[in-house]
């Protein structure tokens, strides 16, 4: 018997593989249709092979064959066509269409020539829809019932009207006949049923290695996974509830979280839940959880993400539920408040650092401007009564070098003050024609030391600046010193200004060395200077550009900086335009007196620093090259 059931076994799974080939590559991995279009190739291959056979046969035994006994024979080796067309095609709808409708032509046919509704055959009409339902499919199952019904309408129609053609004589006996034809459509019937079981077979084969594979994720998940439903309640959780709360899945049907949760946390739950199923889209909180300790002494606080996802309803649910993945973050959170704590503690040192510089700056300018004063006195007396004129130079150098100190001193005061907010700028409309030439010829001795020129070129009928004056200039001053302290003799450095829209911009270009793109990133910063043999040539403390960029920012500006190494660099600051002055007279009512407006900088100070942390948490940007002052 064991032989039997392992050749039975074997020549199924070999005809399986054989009819596969036969399968459309559109139905992919899928087991269930696949099985489908195995079942309606394999039962149409064989159905018109055996009628070939059988046919062939028959027209040897008869002789000359009758234009019916063809018909018949066309209809039943059709099969074969049908199964070709669903291996060609893949369409599986289209074929059962045309097996119903051959099947139904068959049996008609059949019926019509031996006695219509009284026939042997008619009993086939049965296995039309029957076989349809081997597509699974609603309407071409109602599409086989309507057909085997208007077949069996037409035939009794046909037989009352006494319209029937004359009767075929079979070489069979009737009941010969009539008990092979049962025997036939009893076995077709049986295949069609083992068809449809086998289906079924594979489908739940299907669905139960799913709840494995699901079964298996959630009991093995690190997370918790819960299901509620539309009142909150729970109706499945994971054993994740051992080790993330120290308790069984099965105390957290029902209630759920709520025994765990504070009443403010459980009303955020049930909040989260809620809006999750009325907006069908995903909502993520975070909650404190009540645990319960391993050796069961007692319970312990743990944070822990919990992300709702919304689940459509099954059917003859009202209501959809939502599927809930619980995670423990408790140490994540703990990172956040130290990182939170040690980034106050680097704000407090950097605030304490600005106010030591500051007052450090302070106390430093008024023994400064005594040097300074007295030294300038001292090598005055000295140029007149002094009987060795190196007297006079050795002061002339105190005097000097004093200066160059206060400069630097002056230079980390309004650093210390951008940095701490504490730079006080008063937005107020002036004329650029007033600031820039100031500005320049506070310059033009550098420039001319150097054997540098030095162009102002302003657009004709620019509107007044909106900013703070003092600054303005300010500004102009560190780029012209800074562009002139890197452009060789025989050189040109140029102040240009010209209107954009509501803006204006303030350039300064030179013909100088240019910058390497290898110091882009830290250029700008307070006491960087780039480290060349021509740039330690020259003083400063690499403070100009960072003061530029503040007193930008104050203002809420842009600063732009292009430059070609060999070349050159331009500087660009653009800063808002009063544009109600250059409105057309004709159009305004009186002149409103302008008010000035005050910078908030503390705010201006908070927003810096965020953006700072928000710039070196992103990835490298590349910035616009830069040079130190």
């Amino acid at each position: 018997m064991g032989v039997v059931v392992e050749l039975s076994n074997r020549v199924e799974w070999a005809f399986k593989r054989a009819v596969d080939g036969w399968v459309h590559p559109s139905v992919g991995d899928d087991p269930i249709l696949r099985a489908r279009h195995r079942s309606l190739i394999a039962s149409h291959l064989l159905g018109g092979l055996l009628s070939a056979l059988v046919f062939a046969a028959y027209f040897a035994w008869t002789g000359a064959p009758s234009t019916a006994a063809v018909i018949a024979s066309v209809c039943f080796v059709a099969q074969i066509g049908i199964a070709t067309t669903l291996s060609r095609s893949g369409d599986l709808e289209l074929s059962h269409l045309l097996s119903a409708g051959n099947l139904t032509a068959i049996v008609t046919v059949a019926a019509g020539l031996s006695g219509g509704t009284s026939s042997f055959a008619i009993a086939w009409l049965i296995l039309v829809p029957l076989e349809a339902a081997l597509s699974a499919d609603r309407r071409m199952m109602i599409i086989a019932t309507g057909l085997a019904l208007l077949s069996l309408g037409g035939l009794h129609a046909v037989t009352v009207l006494g319209m029937l053609p004359a009767r075929v004589t079979m070489p069979i006996d009737s009941e010969l006949l009539t008990l092979i034809t049962f025997a036939g459509g009893i076995a077709y019937a049986g295949g069609l049923v083992a068809s449809v079981q086998d289906m079924h077979r594979g489908a739940a084969r299907q669905v139960e290695a799913g709840r494995e594979l699901y079964r298996l994720i959630a009991e093995n998940a690190n997370d918790l996974i819960t299901r509620h439903d539309a009142t909150g309640r729970v109706t499945f959780a994971s054993l994740a509830s051992r080790s993330l709360l120290g308790l069984e899945p099965y105390r957290l049907m029902g209630p759920g979280f709520k025994p765990l949760l504070t009443l403010a946390d459980w009303d955020r739950h049930t909040l989260s839940l809620t809006r999750c199923l009325a907006e069908g889209m995903p909502v993520s909180e975070e909650f404190q959880f009540e645990r319960r300790l391993a050796d069961g002494t007692g319970t312990d606080r743990i944070w822990i993400e919990m992300r709702c996802q919304p689940v459509a309803p099954l059917p003859g649910q009202a209501a959809g539920s939502v599927i809930a993945v619980a995670r423990d973050i408790t140490v994540r959170k703990s990172e956040a408040v130290e990182l939170a704590r040690a980034r106050d503690d680097a704000e407090r040192a950097s605030r304490a650092k600005t106010a030591f510089v500051a007052t450090m700056s302070h106390e430093l300018r008024t023994p400064l401007n005594a040097i300074i004063g007295f030294a300038e006195i001292l090598h005055r007396d000295l140029l007149i009564k002094a009987r060795d004129p190196k007297q006079a130079d050795h002061a002339r150098i105190i005097h000097q070098s004093g200066e160059h100190l206060l400069s630097l001193v002056k230079d980390l005061l309004d650093v210390s003050k951008i940095e701490s907010g504490k730079f006080s700028v008063v937005a107020d409309p002036f004329a650029l024609d007033e600031v820039v030439p100031m500005a320049v010829d506070t310059m033009k001795p550098l420039a001319l030391s150097k054997g540098i020129t030095l162009v102002c070129d302003l657009e004709a009928d620019l509107p007044d600046l909106l900013a703070d004056r003092r600054a303005v200039r300010q500004i102009l001053i560190n780029l012209v010193s800074n562009a002139c302290k890197f452009t060789p003799a025989g050189g040109t450095v140029t102040v240009s200004a010209r209107r954009i829209n509501d803006t204006i911009e303030l350039a300064v270009a030179d013909t100088g060395i240019g910058i390497d793109p290898s110091h882009i990133a830290r250029l700008g910063q307070p006491f960087y200077q780039i480290d060349t043999r021509y740039a330690r040539q020259n003083e400063g403390a690499g403070l100009g550009l960072s003061i530029v960029r503040g007193l930008v920012e104050l203002h809420q500006g842009a600063f732009a900086i292009a430059s070609t190494p060999g070349q050159g660099s331009r500087f660009t600051v653009t800063l808002a335009a009063d544009t109600a002055l250059v409105e057309p007279i004709d159009e305004m009512p009186a002149k409103p007196q302008k008010v000035a407006v005050i910078v908030d900088l503390a705010e201006v100070h908070y927003r810096r620093q965020q953006q700072q942390r928000e710039d070196a948490a992103a990835a490298a940007v590349a910035k616009p090259v830069v040079r130190a002052s």
